[in-house]
């Protein structure tokens, strides 16, 4: 009988305008994709965690606007690549 292990998922938590968001994912980019916020263009502290290791960051106005609001998709990429370097996820995989 093959032992089964659980992988334990990534959170992530966001505070933008005084409103909580909250998701999770496999990845550190995919759990702060998964946060799907209302507004978009105000600046936000976005933390990730999962088991012991946690992460907080500040992101600026701009960086949160090419991460979740209409900009183009070599946009997006960049700022999904930028957030994952600050964030470290070689913690987090």
């Amino acid at each position: 009988m093959a032992k089964t292990t659980k992988k334990e998922l990534i959170k992530s938590h966001m505070v933008i305008g005084g409103r909580k968001f909250s998701a999770t994912g496999k990845t550190v980019i995919e759990a702060i994709l998964n946060l799907k916020p209302t507004v978009t263009r105000l600046a936000g502290s976005i933390v990730i965690s999962k088991g012991k290791n946690k992460r907080e960051r500040i992101l600026n106005a701009r960086t949160m606007y090419n991460i979740f609001g209409a900009v183009s998709g070599t946009q997006k990429e960049i700022a999904h690549k930028n957030v994952a370097i600050l964030f470290d996820k070689t913690l987090f995989e």
